[in-house]
């Protein structure tokens, strides 16, 4: 039997933003409802995210406290990233940035709520992203950037980690990790031999696995549900792979413009502060941790 919260919970009611709460946009007051929704319909939507939203929020709150840490820090550096250049709509890398700072929100809801597939495969989008923008970025290649952003081109994850390969900056990190620790971020998975590749494509493929809703990755299998409902160790997961890559993320805008240092907005923390953050969050098993952690002494500078 459902019951209403208490009204003394300050997640009982739910507000509405005034026009002027928003930066762009009509100070027109809001019209009144020209279609509302029956009440059944609603519940019938609502009732089981509602339901997770609460139960996650009340035993991770922490977890979501730190995850929206993040996306601010992220404004922050797509901020630094654009004041890199004279004209950000020009640079592939602050654009994706930019685009990928919505994906981190999306990914955090829908955590929140239940939809675990779906926030996994926001990471996905955004590993993709700041890949093609590192490549566009450090290539110069503003014919593809363009044709991109207009529809003519579809560029693709594969894509810009085959090119990253042979670009000079790419090159030097790479061979740096592959003397530490034989493993590196762009090298080609090969099936034959059992190499899933890089950090970059490993960390790809799996987001991949719960975009495309692989056998064993959809909500239905984690959940044994046909809704969304609590699993306390998917987000455990989704954690986990959510610091991983928006560490990558940082680390792919600092190969892009090496003389990035502090982040914009009045950020308390720099960009290599934010990047050893999340890395320290990063638990030990998981899949980038000793990468990401090996880092040049010199990459700061």
């Amino acid at each position: 039997m459902s019951r209403l919260l208490e009204e003394s919970d300050f997640r009982a009611r739910r507000v509405i933003l005034e026009p002027d709460d928003f930066a762009l946009g009509s100070e027109e007051p809001d019209p009144p409802p020209s279609d509302l929704i029956d009440p059944s319909t609603w519940r019938s939507i609502t009732s089981l995210p509602d339901d997770v939203s609460i139960r996650t929020s009340s035993h991770f709150g922490s977890t979501f406290e730190r995850a929206w840490w993040t996306w601010d820090k992220w404004n922050c550096l797509v901020g630094s990233l654009q004041g890199q250049v004279a004209d950000p709509k020009h640079s592939p890398i602050a654009h994706c940035a930019c685009d990928a700072a919505d994906e981190l929100y999306a990914s955090i809801f829908n955590v929140l709520v239940g939809y675990y597939r779906t926030a996994f495969s926001c990471l996905r989008n955004i590993v993709e992203w700041m890949t093609i923008g590192l490549y566009l970025e450090v290539s110069n290649d503003q014919a593809s950037f363009e044709s991109w952003l207009n529809g003519k081109e579809m560029l693709k994850f594969g894509w810009a980690a085959d090119r990253l390969i042979s670009e000079p900056s790419i090159c030097q990190l790479e061979a740096h990790w592959r003397a530490a620790l034989n493993d590196d971020s762009f090298h080609q998975k090969n099936s034959k031999s059992g190499d899933a590749g890089g950090l970059a494509r490993r960390l790809f493929g799996e987001a991949s696995n719960h975009a495309h809703g692989r056998p064993g990755f959809t909500d239905a299998d984690v959940r044994k549900s046909n809704g969304p409902v609590f699993v306390p160790e998917r987000i455990l997961e989704w954690e986990s792979l959510f610091n991983t890559a928006v560490a990558f993320g940082i680390l792919q805008g600092k190969l892009a413009f090496p003389a990035i240092k502090r982040l914009s907005w009045g950020a308390d923390v720099s960009v290599q502060q934010f990047y050893e953050i999340l890395v320290k969050n990063i638990p030990s098993e998981q899949d980038g941790s000793n990468l990401l952690s090996e880092l040049p002494k010199e990459f700061w500078n």
